[in-house]
Parts: C-alpha cells; structure tokens; sequence
C-alpha cells in the first residue's frame, strides 16, 4: 500500500533512449511548430514522463549543454526501456 502511494506521487516515469534520429530537437511544448531548447543525439539517454505525454509527444528530462531541461520529444524517435 505504501508503495502505491510512492509510485503516485512521482508519477509514471520511464527511462529511454533517442533512437532512429541522429539529432532530436527538444521543444518547449508538445507542438512541432514549438519553440526548441536545443538537441540530443541519438544513443542519449533520458527520462520520460508518460503521464505528462501527448499522443505524439513524450514530455522528457535531460541535459542540455549541462542543464536540465524539461522538453518534449517526438514519441517516433524515443524508444522506452
């Protein structure tokens, strides 16, 4: 039971990987015409929200030049582990 309520909190993470896309733009809202924040190349490792997702859209957290950075990422070039 104390478990379950651990889990709800933090929410339905994920960790993942960039795949099929040498650079994948990190945008500031789940919307291809969306400002972005920079890229990741493929292999990088990163986390995905899955609660906080889109149909087309996984919202991510990972680093660019150093920061951390909450963005979102086309759900065709993310592969969930």
């Amino acid at each position: 039971e104390d478990q379950n309520e651990e889990e709800s909190k933090q929410g339905a993470v994920s960790p993942a990987v960039v795949v099929n896309c040498a650079k994948l733009r990190v945008r500031k809202a789940p919307d291809a015409n969306a400002d972005v924040y920079g890229t990741i190349e493929q292999g990088t490792e990163l986390t995905v929200d899955v609660d906080e997702s889109t149909d087309e859209f996984y919202k991510v957290y990972t680093c660019i030049n150093e920061t951390l950075i909450a963005g979102y990422c086309m759900k065709k070039f993310i592969e969930l582990k």
